[in-house]
């Protein structure tokens, strides 16, 4: 074998590389050496940072090569779940109250009116409750008889003194001659005894005296009375009796009889 010319630029001697290959071959070679060395290590340090990275770009890998391409850890998207709420003390609704009945009113009782008391010196009608007459007209001289009321003129009753804690009237007429209700005489009369009108005389000296007992009952709104003589003691009476209905008829005389004999009887008046 022919041996070939020496390159006067190789260096020779002890120095010259074995290979034969040009010395700066193998510097070259060294530097790009380390340059990997260093490549690999930034590249070990960025893989340990968190980088946001698209997931578009796995999904598309997968759709070129048709594998899963895994997602690295560090760049799975990680899903939290929302907080679990906190268990709060329940507040209990509260109880519907069920309706309260209202309470029974008790009916208001109205005050019952007054009843109506006859005033001195003021027109009446002397009415009868019993028989629904009244006092008819007063004649000098005449008896008295009970007639209709719609016939009847009215009466006053005039004070005339007080004995023993009790008012006493007269019973006047209101129009024409003044004339008074009087028994017969000036003294006592007996039970019967048929009353009739007269002159009024001076109280002291005769029989025309009369009080009001009130004997606690009410009609029409009108406290009843019996109309007792001061001077008998007997009470203002129509003739005939309640109990068979023969004191009922118009035209009837007044007379006095005992005030509580039968009840009252028809011996109950009212000034309407």
């Amino acid at each position: 074998m022919e041996s070939q010319p020496r390159n006067p630029s190789t260096p020779s001697g002890p120095d010259a590389p074995s290979s034969g290959r040009p010395w700066w071959l193998f510097a070259a070679g060294g530097a790009l050496l380390l340059a990997g060395v260093g490549l690999i290590v930034g590249a070990a340090t960025m893989a340990g940072r968190e980088k946001p990275v698209d997931q578009n770009l796995s999904l598309a890998a997968e759709q070129q090569t048709g594998e899963t391409v895994p997602t690295p850890l560090n760049m799975r998207t990680v899903t939290s779940k929302p907080p679990t709420p906190k268990a709060t003390a329940t507040t209990a609704a509260p109880k519907k109250q069920e309706p309260t009945a209202e309470p029974t009113k008790k009916p208001v009782k109205k005050p019952k009116a007054k009843p109506i008391r006859p005033k001195a010196d003021t027109g009446y009608r002397l009415y009868n409750v019993v028989t629904g007459k009244c006092l008819g007209t007063m004649s000098l001289d005449v008896s008295v008889t009970q007639e209709l009321c719609t016939a009847s003129p009215k009466i006053k009753l005039v004070e005339t003194r007080v004995d023993a804690g009790v008012q006493l009237y007269q019973v006047h007429t209101t129009s024409g001659a003044e004339l008074c209700l009087d028994p017969p005489g000036v003294e006592t009369n007996s039970a019967g005894t048929v009353v009739g009108a007269t002159t009024c005389w001076e109280p002291t000296t005769d029989n025309q005296e009369w009080s009001l007992r009130d004997v606690g009952e009410v009609k029409n709104g009108r406290e009843i009375y019996a109309l007792v003589n001061r001077a008998s003691a007997l009470c203002l009476d129509v003739l005939g009796s309640a109990a068979d209905g023969g004191d009922a008829l118009a035209g009837l005389n007044l007379t006095l009889a005992g005030c509580t004999d039968g009840g009252y009887d028809d011996r109950l008046w009212t000034f309407s």
